[in-house]
């Protein structure tokens, strides 16, 4: 839902150009949503672009993209669909996908998580849940197809899982769910309380770490929790767009699926440093932005559980 929200629903639809299980966070509820927005891009009515700029994830980015760097509409969907078969197939899936006939992979898969189902005491939803299961393979094969003309799009994608719902009535409404109506704009806050909450950018606070920076549990005077992903420092230009691009975007983003900024700082702030065996004061840029806290943390930390792996 998140994704067809950036694909069709804004005024100028936003790709996101990093989708991977590390950018989708999970809230109490297991509830998905999309991250980590310093790559993502407005393409505008041409709907595909030429660019020389690194994106995305090595195994997440299409072939269009890996010969001609060529970022369209459809970038977003070829990542969907290796999300999706490393969901249904564990680590391996990605490769095997492409070393097996499409219709032999999809028994494989079909076959194990039948064979998974029926251990499971009292479970009386086996049919129902395999046919769901063949169809989640059947559309991300489609999503990885080489020529990125016959990906399907995210409102085929949403229809299609749409009518795998057994009590599913209207298609219309079921695809509209998410936007969220009321919720207030993210807040400037002055770095200081960013290094407040989050002890001086503690590695106690530490969550994880990407090529854009360090995330860090923040805790509010109030008790409550946020996210501060802190921007790394030794690439000035990558880290300002990508903090400018992150903010402008989650700016004007409201949706369920779509994780929530709630306040972002940058300014300079003075440090102590030893340099040439001398002790000198010198002033360091600093940009962070603040999230809802989510505490199941990303897919990526569930997502090779025996439970869903072919191995």
């Amino acid at each position: 839902m998140g994704l067809k929200y950036l694909h069709m629903e804004l005024e100028s639809p936003i790709q996101h150009l990093d989708l991977k299980p590390e950018n989708i966070l999970l809230d109490n509820n297991m509830l998905p949503k999309i991250a980590d927005f310093g790559l993502s891009r407005l393409l505008g009515e041409e709907n595909t672009k030429k660019t020389i700029s690194p994106l995305g994830t090595l195994g997440y980015c299409p072939p269009e993209f890996i010969m001609d760097q060529i970022i369209s509409i459809e970038f977003d969907i070829f990542s969907l669909g290796v999300i999706i078969i490393k969901i249904m197939c564990g680590s391996t899936g990605y490769s095997r996908a492409y070393t097996t006939r499409p219709s032999k992979f999809i028994k494989q898969v079909h076959k194990k998580w039948r064979e998974r189902l029926r251990t499971i005491p009292g479970y009386t939803s086996l049919e129902k849940d395999c046919q769901q299961v063949k169809k989640c393979v059947e559309i991300a094969l489609k999503c990885i197809e080489e020529e990125r003309c016959k990906r399907p799009n995210i409102g085929s994608i949403i229809c299609q899982l749409a009518e795998t719902e057994e009590h599913q009535i209207d298609t219309a409404s079921f695809i509209d769910e998410g936007v969220l109506q009321s919720s207030e704009m993210p807040t400037y806050r002055p770095v200081t309380f960013m290094m407040e909450i989050t002890d001086d950018f503690s590695p106690d606070r530490e969550l994880g770490k990407s090529v854009f920076g360090v995330d860090y549990k923040g805790v509010l005077p109030d008790g409550g929790m946020i996210t501060v992903k802190r921007l790394a420092e030794n690439s000035p230009v990558l880290w300002r767009n990508t903090f400018e691009t992150e903010v402008s975007h989650l700016m004007g983003l409201r949706h369920e699926n779509i994780v929530e900024l709630v306040c972002f700082s940058h300014g300079a702030r003075k440090s102590v440093v030893k340099h040439n065996g001398r002790y000198i004061v010198v002033e360091i840029m600093e940009c962070c932005l603040g999230y809802k806290y989510l505490h199941n943390g990303s897919l990526d930390m569930h997502l090779y559980a025996d439970t869903t792996s072919m191995n």
